[in-house]
């Protein structure tokens, strides 16, 4: 038995514990904690690995499960276990360590290819300001922003008019969708 890995940010901090974002996983099995390991024995007689519960978009983390001397700020990016805590009744993350920036996503992409036409450019007057496109789904028209971010090719910029392929990503946080790559 193994227990599985997670990834989040940091979310909140107070003193010597902190709630970590969860990063939404690729696959079925990551739509649900409740697919962790069942309950099998003590941990330093207080967390058992078990049951995950439902799920849950933070989860609570103690500074001593931090693995090496780093200090933990705001938005870091860290890895770990989950494990349940008997006495509180809640799951919390174990074997805590950092990771390199950009490992942790809250967006899901769809890997299918869609098709559509650009509305508007991608603009930078002072920031960025994104371009939008229109595609078809089913019987109805939807339309689409888009980033710098976004472009295969950061350095082209689709011009109103053009054909344009593109996958569909939702920001899990939000529930807005955006095209991507």
């Amino acid at each position: 038995v193994k227990l599985r890995t997670r990834a989040g940010t940091v979310s909140y901090m107070k003193d010597n514990f902190g709630f970590l974002e969860l990063k939404l996983g690729p696959g079925p099995a990551d739509q649900d904690l409740a697919e962790d390991v069942e309950p099998q024995g003590k941990r330093d007689g207080k967390a058992l690995i078990g049951p995950a519960g439902p799920r849950e978009d933070r989860i609570f983390f103690h500074l001593s499960e931090v693995k090496g001397e780093e200090e933990v700020s705001l938005g870091d990016e860290l890895e770990f276990t989950v494990m349940y805590n008997v006495d509180s009744k809640r799951q919390q993350a174990s074997h805590v360590r950092r990771v390199p920036r950009g490992t942790v996503t809250f967006e899901t992409v769809d890997p299918e290819q869609c098709f559509g036409r650009c509305l508007e450019r991608l603009r930078e007057v002072k920031g960025h300001i994104p371009g939008k496109l229109e595609y078809s789904a089913g019987r109805e028209v939807k339309s689409l922003l888009f980033t710098r971010l976004d472009l295969a090719d950061q350095k082209q910029n689709p011009r109103v008019g053009d054909e344009v392929e593109f996958l569909l990503a939702c920001e899990r946080r939000t529930g807005r969708h955006h095209a991507t790559k």
